[in-house]
C-alpha cells in the first residue's frame, strides 16, 4: 500500500488516486483507494465542530449515532447521486467513537462487492496511540441503497392533530445523570419535545424542535439531535430507562430536515427494545423512515459496585431450574441457598449469562442430561464479587469480573479464582458475558489446532452464529481469506454486509460446488464445522493438501456415526474440539489463552459480537429461539441489575416524561413499581410538575413522578 499523509493528520491509504473534497462538516476529504473501494475521510477534534461536544457519554465527547446515520446517509447520496432518496439497512453500532483530546482520523470506507451491493463501515484511529498502535477500527457497519421517494401518507386525523400541539416551556434536557457517567447532553443537543394528542391506537406522536437554532445545521441532511430526541421519546413510552443504539435494520431519508417537524411511532419488538418511526413535516411529506430501531438498555457496568449493597440476603438467590427434560417451558427461576465460597474461589452476583446451543441440547434431551448435567447449565457470566473465599487477594467485594464456570444460569457463584478475568475497560455486562466460549472456541480451533495462517482459505460454516462470528474476527486478524456458510437470507446479506465476499447457503450441499468454483477448484486449508451428515463429509472434500479440519458439531460424535477416510491420503487432519473438559485438564493454558484475547478486547482488536439480550424470565422463549437458529450473534440473559444503575436509570426516566405520559401507560408503569422487590421508600404519582410539591414532602428516600392529566381519568 501507498501511504500518502494528506493534510491534518489524514491518512490516505491505497492509491489515493483523485482525492477531492466532500461536503460534511465531519468529513473533508474523498478518494478511491482502488477500483471497487473509495474512503470517506476527515479529522475530528473535541473543537471540530459544535455538534462533538453537545453529546457526551462518561463524560467524554461520543459521536452519536444519529450523526453517524447522517455521515452514512451523505456518502450514500454522494454515491447513488442519481437517485432522490437513499437507504441503510442492516446498520450495526458495534463501538462507540469516543473523540478524544488528540482527536481520531474518521473514514468511511465504501466498498462495492463482486453483486453490485455496497457496503460500507465507518472506522477511527486514535491519533493519541503511539504510532506503532495505530490502526483502523470498525465501529459501525452497514448497507447503502438508492430507494424510491416516500408515497408514504401520514394519517389524516394525526395531521389535524399536528395543528393543535401546545409549546412546551422548555426543553428536554437529554439523558443528564447526576453522577456524570452516563449519557448527557448540552443545549445544543436539547430540543422541545411536545406530545401529539390523536386516538390511534398503539402509536404515539411529537412535535421536535431544536433549543439552539445553529446557523449551520444545515450542513447536516438530518438534524441529528432531533432524531435522537424522536426516538428516545417514542421509546420512552414503551421502556424505561436509558438506551444506546444498537442495530437498525432499516433507515430511508426522503428529505431534508428543518429545525423542527413531526415524530409518529409504534412499538416493534419489546424484547430488543425496538421501534418504528418516522419524521414528517407540516404538509405530512416523509422525511425519514426508521424500521426497527434496536437498542441496549444503558447501565454503567464500569462503576465499581458499593460493597455494602452486595451482600447476598437467604431469599435473594436463585437459578435456573429444568422441571423436565424436553420441555423447555419447564424452565423457571427457583430460590436457593448461596454456600459461602471456598478457598481459591471468589462470588459472583450474576448479571448476565451466555446462552449456548449445548445449553439447549441438554434441556432437550438431545445430549446426554442427569441431574447433575442438569445442575451445570450455563457455562459463561458476567457481573460483580460478593465474597471472596480464603488465599484469594486478587479480587475484593464490588469488581466487576467475567468467567467461564458452570452453572451460570444463577444469581449468584462460586467460581475458582482462575476462572475468574477482569472485565475488559469499554465492554459492558452484557456483552461480557457472551466472550468467553465463543472467542476461546474460535480461538483454540483455528490457532491453536488448525494453526491458521496468513494467506491460507478458511471454511466457516454457520458464520452468523456466535462462534462464527468470534472465528470470522481470529481470522481477518490472521489475514486469512474467508470463505462463509450461514442458513437463511438474512444471516448471509449480513455477513456480506460485514463485508465477507464468499458467503453461501449452510442448509445445500451445493456450497460445496460454489466453494471450488470460488477457489478455482483449489479448495481451503482449513474447515471450521458446526455442519453434520452429509454436510460434514462434503465439507472435508473441500479441503485441499495438508488441510485441517475442526469439528464443533456434536451430532455426529454422539450418533457415533462414520466418516469416509479416503480424503485422509492426502495428509488432512482432523481435529474434534470440545473445551468442556480442557477447563479442568489443562487449566492453566485454557487461562493464558483467555488472559491473551482479553488483552486483544482491551486493545480494540477483537470487539464484541452483537448480543441481543433477554431477561431470565423469558429464559423458555429464548431457548426455543435458539434451538430454531432465528438470531444472529450471542444471545444473553439477563439475571441480575444493579441497584445503582437501576436508580440512574429511574432518573433518566423522569426526565424523560416531565411532559407527561397517557393514564394507560402510567398506571402500567406503577403497577410495574408495585411488584418489584426493591426497597421504595415512596412512590409519588403526581398530576403537575414534581417541583412544585418538593417543600410539602418532608422525607423521600425515593420517588419516581408520573404525572398525569388527572381530569382525563374517572
Amino acid at each position: 500500500e501507498d501511504t500518502v499523509q494528506g493534510a491534518n493528520d489524514i491518512s490516505f491509504e491505497g492509491s489515493a488516486s483523485g482525492v477531492q473534497d466532500f461536503h460534511h462538516p465531519l468529513l473533508t476529504s474523498k478518494y478511491d483507494a482502488n477500483e471497487s473501494v473509495t474512503n470517506y475521510v476527515g479529522l475530528v477534534k473535541p473543537d471540530t465542530h459544535w455538534i462533538v461536544p453537545a453529546h457526551m457519554l462518561r463524560q467524554k465527547p461520543l459521536l452519536a449515532a444519529v450523526v453517524q446515520l447522517d455521515i452514512l446517509q451523505s456518502v450514500a447520496a454522494d454515491i447513488f447521486s442519481a437517485s432522490s432518496a437513499v437507504e441503510l439497512v442492516e446498520v450495526f453500532f458495534m463501538l462507540p467513537i469516543f473523540i478524544l483530546p488528540a482527536g481520531i482520523n474518521l473514514r468511511v470506507s465504501v466498498k462495492t462487492q463482486t453483486d453490485g451491493r455496497v457496503l460500507a463501515s465507518i472506522q477511527a484511529i486514535n491519533l493519541g496511540e503511539a504510532l506503532e498502535n495505530k490502526q483502523w477500527i470498525t465501529h459501525t457497519t452497514a448497507e447503502l441503497k438508492a430507494c424510491d421517494a416516500s408515497t408514504k401518507q401520514v394519517p389524516a386525523q394525526l395531521l389535524q392533530a399536528v395543528t393543535q400541539v401546545e409549546d412546551s416551556s422548555k426543553p428536554v434536557a437529554f439523558g443528564v445523570l447526576e453522577d456524570g457517567n452516563g449519557i448527557s447532553g448540552n443545549d445544543d443537543w436539547s430540543c422541545y419535545v411536545d406530545p401529539i394528542v390523536h386516538t390511534e391506537d398503539d402509536h404515539y406522536a411529537a412535535r421536535i424542535k431544536t433549543f439552539k437554532q445553529r446557523s449551520d445545521t444545515d450542513r447536516f441532511y438530518t438534524t441529528p439531535m432531533i432524531v435522537d430526541q424522536a426516538g428516545a421519546y417514542l421509546k420512552a413510552q414503551f421502556f424505561t430507562g436509558a438506551f444506546i443504539p444498537y442495530r437498525v435494520a432499516s433507515i430511508q431519508f426522503y428529505g431534508r430536515m428543518d429545525h423542527a417537524v413531526y415524530a409518529h411511532g409504534s412499538l416493534d419488538d419489546e424484547l430488543t427494545y425496538s421501534i418504528n418511526f418516522s419524521l414528517f413535516d407540516t404538509q405530512g411529506q416523509h422525511i425519514l423512515e426508521v424500521r426497527s430501531y434496536e437498542a441496549r438498555k444503558f447501565e454503567d457496568s464500569k462503576l465499581q459496585a458499593d460493597p455494602t449493597e452486595l451482600s447476598v440476603a437467604a431469599d435473594q438467590a436463585r437459578k435456573l431450574h429444568v422441571g423436565q427434560i424436553g420441555d423447555l417451558d419447564s424452565l423457571a427461576m427457583q430460590p436457593f441457598s448461596v454456600s459461602a465460597p471456598a478457598a481459591g474461589q471468589v462470588q459472583i452476583q450474576v448479571l448476565a449469562t451466555g446462552i449456548n446451543y449445548r445449553d439447549v441440547l441438554t434441556v432437550l434431551g438431545s445430549m446426554p442430561a442427569t441431574p447433575a448435567t442438569l445442575q451445570w447449565l450455563g457455562g459463561e457470566c458476567s457481573g460483580y464479587v460478593t465474597a471472596v473465599g480464603d488465599n484469594v487477594s486478587v479480587y475484593q467485594v464490588g469488581d466487576p469480573v467475567i468467567a467461564y464456570c458452570r452453572g451460570a444460569y444463577t444469581s449468584h457463584i462460586n467460581v475458582d479464582v482462575e476462572r475468574v478475568f477482569d472485565l475488559p475497560d469499554g465492554v459492558c455486562m452484557e456483552d461480557a458475558a457472551g466472550i468467553p466460549i465463543v472467542f476461546m472456541t474460535a480461538d483454540y480451533g483455528l490457532i491453536k489446532q488448525a494453526q491458521l495462517q496468513a494467506g491460507e482459505r478458511v471454511l466457516i460454516h454457520s458464520a452468523a452464529g456466535g462462534v462464527g462470528l468470534a472465528a470470522l474476527q481470529i481470522a481477518q486478524a490472521v489475514g486469512a481469506e474467508i470463505y462463509a456458510t450461514a442458513g437463511t437470507a438474512e444471516k448471509r446479506n449480513y455477513l456480506k454486509a460485514l463485508g465477507i465476499e464468499h458467503v453461501f447457503d449452510s442448509r445445500s450441499l451445493d456450497f460445496y460446488d460454489e466453494v471450488m468454483a470460488a477457489s478455482d477448484n483449489q479448495g481451503v486449508d482449513v474447515v471450521l464445522n458446526s455442519l453434520a451428515g452429509e454436510f460434514q463429509q462434503r465439507s472435508l472434500a473441500t479441503l485441499r493438501a495438508y488441510g485441517r479440519f475442526v469439528e464443533l458439531g456434536k451430532r455426529d460424535m454422539l450418533e457415533n456415526n462414520t466418516l469416509q477416510l479416503r480424503p485422509f491420503a492426502n495428509n488432512l487432519t482432523f481435529y474434534g474440539l470440545d473445551l468442556g473438559p480442557m477447563y479442568d485438564d489443562h487449566g492453566a493454558i485454557m487461562r493464558e489463552r483467555m488472559q491473551a484475547l482479553l488483552e486483544r478486547f482491551r486493545k480494540r482488536e477483537l470487539i464484541p459480537i452483537p448480543t441481543k439480550v433477554y431477561p431470565i424470565e423469558e429464559a423458555n422463549k429464548v431457548f426455543k429461539r435458539m434451538g430454531r437458529g432465528e438470531h444472529i450473534g450471542k444471545l444473553v440473559l439477563k439475571i441480575g441489575t444493579h441497584q445503582d444503575a437501576w436508580l440512574a436509570s429511574m432518573k433518566q426516566f423522569q426526565s424523560r416524561y416531565s411532559l407527561g405520559i397517557s393514564p394507560a401507560k402510567a398506571f402500567e408503569t406503577l403497577q410495574l413499581l408495585m411488584s418489584t422487590d426493591l426497597p421504595l421508600s415512596h412512590v409519588v404519582v403526581n398530576g403537575t410538575p414534581i417541583d412544585h410539591h418538593f417543600e410539602d414532602i418532608e422525607t423521600v428516600e425515593f420517588s419516581l413522578v408520573l404525572p398525569l392529566l388527572l381530569d382525563s381519568i374517572e
